[in-house]
């Protein structure tokens, strides 16, 4: 009987310590660092294929109605929404009578709620001469299997006035951006190799992340998956006590290049032995 007591005293004082722990690493989350709202719209724009489209419906039958479907598309230099529509799709009559859009793009490997996602809410017109030429190049270059844009009725668009973008995070992170930070930031200079980066880890070297995350994030936990990473740090999804959340683990420093994330985490994986 003694000894049942005793384990059970000394399970309630592992449980309040691994509570503590957690809600500490909670309360750290808020001031890990992270890119800007700004940079973090543009970089999940730049690296979605697709998005859900919202036009004002030109069907007199259902007049005042959003029409929302999914579309391919291509962001340009400024972040700004191409797409290629058909004359058969409703979307391209309902732009050409009223341009008001709005346009959902969904981070890579988009799951559900917790995963982030970028609406940008403005005016969509169609291109012509050179501006149509080029949306019609960066849009194969994009999308090498879309053979069909040059079919005759296939035009561009491009949403070229941005009136506003909301970026969600995920649980509890959300923010406005205006349409001039948006304008003046840019993608994140390792998106472009991020998936790489964490695949490898992942499947390398998964011990190393929960180490960092003991090491320098003060959390104990039974799996650290790294599920995206920029120049300031890894999104990872931790598992702890058989429950699952996401979290912020900041770098050492700044990584701007392949070459520098390597290195940071190099170091900060020996840090951590």
């Amino acid at each position: 009987m003694a000894t049942e007591a005793g384990e059970k005293a000394a399970s309630t004082v592992r449980d309040s310590s691994s509570d503590q722990e957690l809600e500490q690493w909670l309360a750290n989350q808020q001031s890990a660092s992270r890119i800007s709202p700004a940079a973090e719209a543009r970089t999940l724009v730049s690296s979605a294929r697709t998005a859900t489209i919202s036009t004002v419906t030109s069907d007199k039958t259902l007049a005042g109605f959003p029409n929302a479907g999914v579309i391919e598309f291509v962001a340009d230099e400024a972040g700004r929404p191409v797409m290629i529509l058909s004359s058969l799709s409703a979307h391209m009559r309902d732009l050409k009578a009223d341009g008001r859009a709005s346009i959902t793009c969904l981070s890579p490997g988009f799951k559900g709620m917790d995963d982030s996602r970028v609406t940008l809410t403005g005016t969509v017109e169609l291109l012509s001469g050179a501006e149509e030429k080029a949306a019609r190049d960066m849009y194969r270059q994009r999308h090498p299997e879309s053979f069909w844009i040059d079919f005759g009725d296939f035009e561009p668009f491009r949403m070229t006035s941005i009136s506003k973008v909301r970026l969600n995070g995920g649980f509890a992170r959300a923010a406005t951006v205006s349409a001039s930070d948006y304008a003046a930031a840019q993608p994140d200079p390792i998106a472009s190799f991020a998936a790489p980066i964490a695949k490898h880890m992942n499947e390398d070297h998964a011990e190393s992340t929960v180490a960092m995350l003991r090491h320098f994030g003060k959390l104990s936990a039974e799996a650290a998956q790294i599920v995206g990473l920029d120049s300031l740090g890894l999104d990872l999804l931790v598992t702890k006590d058989s429950q699952s959340f996401k979290g912020r683990l900041p770098f050492a420093r700044p990584a701007l290049t392949r070459k520098e994330v390597r290195e940071v985490i190099v170091e900060m994986t020996r840090a951590s032995a």
